[in-house]
């Protein structure tokens, strides 16, 4: 069975970059990259995000930022519960991951 997600070229951002650790098992690893190779952000949408070296930040315009849907397996949604439930334990919750979570329960 799979789900249906809309995310915004800012939730995929902050699903790369807070979800996914840049170490763990082989198992973690191989749903990690087919995962991120389902999110990829197209040359297009690359274009709409402005990023500041300086701080690391980077900001798209809301009005731009489109939802795209993207289907996930029931491992691939077993895996998003996993982090959500590490980055909590850890007190990494922010609000744009918060309302990400929203969107993947």
């Amino acid at each position: 069975m799979k789900k249906n997600i809309k995310l915004t070229v800012s939730n995929r951002i902050i699903l790369i970059n807070s979800f996914f650790s840049k170490e763990g098992n082989i198992l973690e690893m191989t749903m990690f990259e087919d995962i991120c190779e389902k999110l990829t952000i197209s040359s297009e949408e690359f274009n709409l995000v402005e990023f500041d070296p300086n701080s690391g930040t980077y900001n798209i315009d809301k009005d731009k930022d489109s939802e795209k849907e993207f289907k996930f397996t029931n491992a691939e949604i077993e895996f998003f519960n996993k982090r959500k439930a590490e980055l909590d334990f850890q007190k990494k919750i922010n609000l744009p991951i918060l309302d990400l979570c929203k969107k993947i329960k």
